[in-house]
């Protein structure tokens, strides 16, 4: 059983989008988050422009200490983009715990993410920052378990991303 979740009045009275849409997409995305199970992941809106003294403003982001995930307000995020920060609070969990995993690494984020999504919500035609694959996208999830097992067996310097790309059909 995965997480549960609260989502801040200060992302709710500023969706332009069914929040009902996006409750389902949680509901779905945490039962495939075990390692955050008891714990209660919280769903802000995205930070303003600058807000972090950047001139660059994530789509969506995750603040694994606090167990946030901040989405966008203006259009519903995709079901992958839910998943990918929920991904990153739980691989910093798992990190926490001893796992040897790259917390940061963006990519390994979308390996993991998709890994665990099942095929019929991949909507996109991409996956963060991976590319466009040419796979069929209902084996997205087995190539991208095959580049974690390979990592897994192999280890970090591994060149499974570069592995994942080749099978996924990434040119």
């Amino acid at each position: 059983m995965g997480p549960s979740y609260r989502v801040l009045e200060s992302l709710r009275s500023r969706v332009e989008y069914d929040l009902g849409d996006l409750r389902d997409q949680l509901k779905l995305a945490c039962e495939h988050y075990p390692q955050l199970g008891g714990r209660t992941v919280t769903v802000a809106s995205r930070r303003s422009p600058g807000a972090d003294h950047s001139h660059f403003t994530p789509h969506a982001s995750a603040e694994p200490l606090n167990r946030i995930i901040r989405l966008p307000v203006e259009t519903r995020p995709s079901y992958q983009t839910v998943f990918h920060e929920l991904a990153h609070l739980e691989i910093y969990e798992r990190e926490r715990f001893g796992a040897a995993l790259p917390a940061s690494s963006e990519e390994f984020t979308s390996i993991y993410t998709v890994a665990r999504m099942p095929h019929d919500v991949l909507y996109r035609d991409d996956i963060a920052y991976l590319g466009e694959p040419s796979a069929p996208k209902d084996e997205w999830p087995a190539i991208c378990r095959q580049a974690l097992e390979y990592r897994d067996r192999n280890g970090a310097n591994s060149h499974y991303i570069k592995r994942c790309r080749e099978w996924l059909g990434v040119v």
